[in-house]
């Protein structure tokens, strides 16, 4: 009976590999970009467990890597009950892209070969890139804090080495670099969203990151001693404050921050009326999907815009 060692990685500047069984040497491969290997001596209903070291050469002779991860291989016929991992298939992501922060819970199912059970149905879990998200022994993702936008592969491998990978891309939701052509925004948050974007974005980035959950408002005050009305008094980022601060007494808006989302809104006045002209941004997913079951329209992701007759 022959069992084939494949979908091996080749390690960048190995001069060969050596592959164990059963924690033995079974077989040195002395040819860098080989990554096949048949075992011919295996019998049928026996496990067998297979990992593999590269080598480089040095003055001192071979200097071996740490070993791999450790397959294990069961030698099956066709009529068994459970076989070897054939295949596994990724459910879709709850959301994806995700931002700082996040966590993603992966669902997975596992396939053995001929539709079978698997011999093995739990999986190990890794990430190509934990400096942008890590990912625990039970599929849940975690994106860093580290402010870092990229795309990770978050890797599932079954006992006999198959994998299959779900790209996530992490970007920094607060900060969109483009809105939707197709949703018309009102001229009068054409300064919160154009000229002094960046100030919006700090104040959204700030409560979601900086201050979580806080619940505060920002609006004209009534009188001279108190331009800048707060409700309630809440001590925040001095910096930060001086943005709001323009953006309610120079340019008119109302900011109002709701825990897991923050509304910039201001209005506009007729004789019978007013129309109030509403940009929401939502911290997390689940807060997003609850406003767009509103009146409100997405714009870019996890920003909303919205109209409101008076």
């Amino acid at each position: 009976m022959n069992l084939k060692i494949h979908r091996m990685k080749r390690v960048k500047n190995a001069k060969g590999y050596i592959i164990y069984r059963n924690g033995k040497k079974l077989k040195t491969i002395k040819k860098g970009k080989t990554l096949k290997y048949t075992d011919k001596k295996v019998k049928y209903k026996k496990i067998y467990k297979y990992y593999i070291k590269s080598y480089t050469k040095a003055s001192e002779g071979r200097v071996k890597s740490k070993k791999s991860f450790t397959i294990r291989v069961k030698v099956c016929k066709k009529k068994y009950k459970k076989q070897n991992v054939r295949d596994i298939t990724f459910y879709s992501l709850s959301h994806n892209p995700m931002t700082y922060g996040e966590k993603e819970d992966i669902d997975i199912n596992v396939w053995g070969k001929y539709d079978k059970k698997p011999l093995i149905k739990k999986v190990k879990w890794y990430s190509s890139n934990e400096s942008l998200a890590t990912v625990d022994s039970k599929g849940v993702v975690t994106v860093n804090q580290k402010r870092k936008n990229g795309i990770v592969k978050i890797y599932a491998i079954a006992h006999n080495g198959y994998r299959e990978y779900k790209k996530i891309k992490i970007v920094d939701m607060m900060r969109p670099t483009k809105f939707e052509k197709d949703v018309y925004i009102s001229k009068f948050m054409d300064p919160l969203l154009k000229e002094h974007l960046k100030d919006t974005q700090d104040i959204a980035s700030y409560f979601m990151y900086g201050k979580p959950n806080t619940k505060v408002k920002y609006e004209l005050g009534t009188t001279v001693e108190e331009q800048l009305k707060e409700t309630p008094k809440t001590e925040i980022d001095e910096n930060i404050k001086k943005k709001i601060y323009m953006l309610v007494i120079n340019e008119s808006y109302t900011i109002e921050v709701k825990g897991d989302h923050i509304v910039f809104s201001t209005n506009e006045y007729f004789t019978d009326g007013y129309i109030e002209y509403r940009v929401a941004v939502a911290f997390n997913q689940k807060r997003a999907e609850s406003l767009s079951y509103t009146t409100y329209v997405p714009c870019a992701p996890r920003w909303f815009y919205d109209e409101v007759d008076h």
